[in-house]
């Protein structure tokens, strides 16, 4: 290799060797984006800047630059639906097993455990229970526990193993060094076993893993494929439907199990170690050298260099392994930080011999370039958030052309690759759950793709942040455990000792907290925020709610740091927290007919005030009144009684949200209807606060053409008629299931709503085709047209609130301890009417 390329590859060191820190190049790189945006838009506003007209060659070059992170993620994105696509072409099919020889193979299995006082026993118990010879089967119990009652726990239910016949041992090391890849060296050192089985702690083996898995190591005549160096099993669920946050990660998980790794085992021969859930030949981690802890993926950095040597690895999506998702936020942040973090070393350790020195056709190098690099995507997404605020300002950006087309470049590939991960996922996830696919379980599980674009939104700035630390920081990093909860077991046979065993205490697992990466998260959301405000008050709306958005969903994590000891924001006690919620959510319900009378009293005071208007506007002459006529006219846009219909229809929205919430606790099978419906009335709120409805009626009139509309003169009441239809339909059978009162309370909702939003509106149409709308009969046409609407809205409120209170008096706003019986395989997530 040529000097240039061996310094091209030198930023890879740390740059703490120069005494930086790792997050000093990420402030570096915000302030030259800021500085470059203001320059532009200064020249911009001064007239310096012609050259860069829309539609210029130095338009389009600047556009050009500015959008190069846009086209890194637009590769990330492409690469990332031919994976899934390809999951069809190669991976799909069944992954076909050899015939095990008449001696069965040596295998030892090692549980690597740090403190792993909540899952140690059950873990241990699991892997004792797995059919295989005895004599030909031992566990390692790899205990590095600085914890005394946890160092007890382990030795009392490995000898109870023992006692059973079953060879069990735990190695315990006094120095952690090499933290988890190290325990596994040592423990690989100890043992002469061919075939090398690795469990996290909070996995819980199935007792035929070790008959289903090690027959892939051999061919069908029963002899040895000895190419193979791993097999990975797909990662199952215990707890997938506990909360929004594990319904997330379930699909993310699914998603790269399912299509990802096995479209990759097909194709390439090649997928990496997940750390957990697989089986090694031991000869091969020999020749690639043992486990080493210069990654904090000591799974993925091993999975490449035995990928050098000339082995192969292979996923086998049919055999399922459950384990429980991280269930706090804390714990799913110290998780993504560590393999963000380590993924990134890996590059710094082997992306040069990937790139130069492995024989590969380009196309299969491109492949295992996008696997090992996967983590660009993090720093790309955030140069764009900084990017395009600016691009926008300065008209720097597709949208200048057109800002439909725009709109749809920006967000159609994101979209399509949610929709398409999704789809695909929750199809072919046969071998994951065990209740079958239907209907409503597709829909189910199709759902999830709404929490994990949120909380994939909200982990941006924490995932940058560990992207930076592990590309400029040591590669021997700290290797900070998730913590475990065993949440689904509290309680239960797994975890509850019988008589003369240790008890179980409850212990509170310390995390650390970066505070570079908090300060990161304050940065983003307040950049965010302030461009919103400057979108608002120039008119783009659409920019101004994506900015919000992203602000909200990283505040929204933000604010659970510390759920793993019962905290938020740190510091907040979580269960005197959700007292005080519980406490307010009563009273509001106590209270509800007295709250329900208030805003409809606003309601009406606010509609004599605008016909008070129109009475001064018309019969006095005086078209402003002081300014009180256009700040109170309930047909206008952005003025009070405007904001106070979108108030309303966000109150409605958020009652929907939490009868979600409740329902999905409780397995309702209208879980997804109550979703549909807030998830509907958040869009009505962005739709009264703009008008986006009235937009249509250019459009639609054009190809209605120019003659008389009558009462369709405005006539995006024509697509407003199939929708209210159309949702009619779809939310039948769910309103004839609701209770009676409720029933009749919401048909008498819409039939006020939808009797002004369109009936007295057709009735306006005609009014202003004939007679314009300057007059004292079309303002009374739209007062009553708009009282409606508040009059549904307010009786739709008042009947939410009842059917809270007979069935919801209390609410959980985030996830706890949750009891959720174990089962035997994996958990069916079935609901339950």
């Amino acid at each position: 290799m040529n000097q240039t390329t061996k310094a091209t590859f030198n930023i890879f060191q740390p740059i703490l060797q120069i005494g930086l820190r790792w997050w000093m190049p990420g402030i570096l790189v915000i302030l030259m984006t800021v500085a470059a945006g203001l320059f532009l838009n200064r020249a911009r506003e001064n007239g310096e800047a012609a050259w860069v007209e829309v539609g210029s060659a130095g338009w389009w070059g600047l556009t050009a630059v500015l959008h190069l992170p846009f086209l890194g993620i637009l590769f990330f994105l492409i690469m990332g639906i031919v994976e899934r696509l390809g999951y069809y072409w190669k991976g799909r099919a069944a992954a076909q097993p050899g015939q095990l020889p008449q001696l069965f193979p040596t295998v030892c299995v090692q549980l690597p455990m740090f403190n792993e006082h909540t899952v140690a026993r059950r873990v241990i118990e699991a892997t004792a229970r797995m059919q295989w010879p005895a004599d030909r089967f031992s566990i390692q119990v790899l205990d590095d526990s600085t914890d005394e009652y946890t160092r007890r726990l382990v030795e009392q239910v490995s000898a109870e193993v023992r006692a059973q016949g079953i060879d069990c041992r735990v190695l315990h090391r006094t120095n952690r060094y090499g933290y988890k890849a190290g325990a596994l060296e040592v423990g690989r050192q100890h043992t002469d076993a061919e075939f090398l089985v690795i469990f996290d702690a909070d996995f819980m083996p199935p007792a035929d893993f070790l008959l289903r898995t090690i027959p892939h190591f051999y061919q069908p005549d029963g002899q040895p494929d000895a190419d193979l160096a791993l097999v990975q099993a797909q990662w199952g669920h215990l707890n997938h439907d506990q909360s929004a946050l594990t319904q997330a990660q379930s699909l993310w998980v699914d998603d790269h199990h399912t299509l990802q790794m096995a479209w990759r085992s097909a194709s390439l021969n090649f997928v990496n170690f997940t750390g957990t859930a697989g089986v090694w030949r031991a000869s091969a981690i020999e020749a690639a050298g043992g486990w080493r802890a210069t990654s904090l993926v000591e799974d993925g950095e091993l999975s490449f260099r035995v990928l050098f040597a000339g082995y192969r690895t292979k996923f086998v999506k049919e055999i399922v392994v459950p384990a429980e998702l991280p269930a706090t936020y804390t714990a799913y942040k110290a998780q993504q930080k560590r393999w963000t973090q380590g993924w990134v070393q890996v590059q710094r350790l082997h992306l040069r011999t990937l790139l130069f020195d492995y024989p590969a056709s380009p196309l299969r190098r491109l492949q295992l370039l996008y696997l090992m690099c996967i983590s660009w995507q993090w720093p790309l997404w955030a140069i764009w958030m900084l990017v395009v605020p600016f691009a926008i300002l300065t008209g720097l950006w597709l949208g200048a052309l057109n800002p439909q087309l725009g709109l749809a470049i920006y967000l159609i590939p994101s979209a399509l690759w949610l929709t398409v991960s999704g789809v695909i996922t929750a199809r072919e996830t046969q071998y994951t759950y065990a209740e079958p696919l239907d209907r409503t379980s597709f829909w189910s599980r199709f759902g999830r793709v709404v929490p994990l674009a949120a909380i994939g939104t909200g982990m941006l700035a924490h995932q940058v942040n560990a992207f930076a630390e592990g590309l400029f920081g040591p590669l021997n990093s700290e290797f900070e455990r998730t913590p475990k909860a065993a949440s689904v077991t509290h309680g239960e046979t797994h975890n509850t000792p019988a008589a003369g065993r240790a008890p179980v205490f409850k212990k509170i697992d310390q995390v650390k907290v970066h505070w570079p990466y908090v300060l990161g998260e304050l940065f983003f959301i307040t950049y965010q925020l302030v461009w919103a405000v400057h979108f608002a008050s120039s008119g783009l709306y659409w920019s101004a709610l994506a900015a919000t958005l992203v602000a909200g969903c990283v505040l929204y994590l933000a604010f659970f740091y510390g759920d793993h000891a019962g905290k938020v924001c740190f510091v907040l006690d979580q269960d005197r927290l959700l007292a005080s919620v519980q406490d307010l959510w009563r009273s509001t319900l106590e209270s509800r007919q007295f709250y329900t009378r208030m805003l409809g009293a606003v309601a009406f005071l606010l509609v004599l005030l605008s016909l008070g208007g129109q009475f001064a506007r018309f019969e006095l002459g005086d078209p402003y009144f002081y300014g009180l006529v256009p700040l109170f006219y309930i047909d206008t846009e952005q003025n009070v009684p405007t904001t106070f219909s979108v108030f309303l229809i966000l109150i409605a929205a958020f009652l929907l949200a939490v009868i979600t919430k409740l329902a999905g606790l409780q397995k309702s099978p209208h879980a997804s209807k109550w979703a549909t419906l807030s998830f509907g009335f958040l869009l009505m709120a962005l739709d009264e606060a703009l008008q986006f409805h009235e937009r249509l009626n250019i459009p639609i009139g054009q190809l209605l053409g120019d003659g008389t509309l009558g009462v369709f003169y405005f006539p995006w009441v024509i697509p407003g008629i199939v929708l209210v239809f159309t949702m009619g339909l779809f939310f039948l059978k769910f309103l004839w299931a609701l209770p009676v009162l409720t029933r009749v309370q919401f048909l008498l909702a819409a039939i006020l709503y939808v009797g002004g939003a369109i009936g007295v509106e057709l009735i306006g149409s005609r009014h202003a085709e004939l007679h314009g709308y300057e007059n004292w009969t079309y303002s009374l046409i739209a007062t009553v047209e708009e009282s409606l609407e508040m009059a549904g809205l307010v009786v739709f409120i008042g009947a939410l609130l009842n059917y809270c209170a007979a069935h919801y008096p209390s609410v959980r706003v985030w996830p706890g301890t949750q009891q959720i019986a174990a089962p035997g395989r994996i958990s069916t997530g079935t609901s339950q009417p």
